[in-house]
């Protein structure tokens, strides 16, 4: 069955990406960043470099987390919700 699709409905979806989004962004990104940050200090990288380096390491990565976050959703749903795609 269709529902109608309101406001409140994409307050909802937004909701249930951006804060799964945010935390599997976090918890990745200070993985990674962590291990960056040690691997270029014992390259001895420049700090300014490093950072960009990770910088752009880290929204690369942001990329596989919102795709997994979304699929997730599809497959697995959100309390009594689930995204699902319906031809037009």
């Amino acid at each position: 069955m269709q529902e109608e699709f309101t406001w409140k409905g994409a307050i909802i979806v937004f909701w249930a990406l951006a804060w799964r989004f945010l935390i599997g962004a976090l918890v990745v990104g200070f993985i990674v960043g962590l291990a960056l940050g040690g691997v270029f200090s014992a390259m001895g990288v420049e700090k300014e470099v490093a950072m960009n380096r990770a910088n752009i390491t880290g929204q690369l990565l942001a990329i596989p987390i919102f795709i997994f976050v979304i699929k997730r959703l599809f497959t697995k749903g959100f309390g009594k919700y689930r995204l699902s795609v319906v031809e037009k």
